[in-house]
């Protein structure tokens, strides 16, 4: 499940959804943390049911990772 839940979520951070790119932000985590649980724009919410806190962690962390390298 928290595979499942990383995949589904990462393409609508990362900007290959419907919603707002994230990953091509510079916002701290706490934002893009919130985006995910509140959902703003066209992007939907995800809340803890749908994706637990440590899922979200690694999210977050993952995008970091593309701003780095990118």
């Amino acid at each position: 499940m928290r595979r499942l839940a990383v995949l589904l979520l990462i393409p609508l951070l990362a900007g290959s959804g419907l919603g707002p790119s994230l990953n091509d932000k510079w916002l701290p985590g706490f934002l893009i943390r919130f985006q995910a649980r509140h959902g703003l724009g066209a992007m939907p919410a995800f809340d803890a049911g749908r994706v637990g806190g440590r899922e979200l962690d690694d999210i977050v962390t993952y995008l970091g990772e593309l701003r780095r390298a990118g």
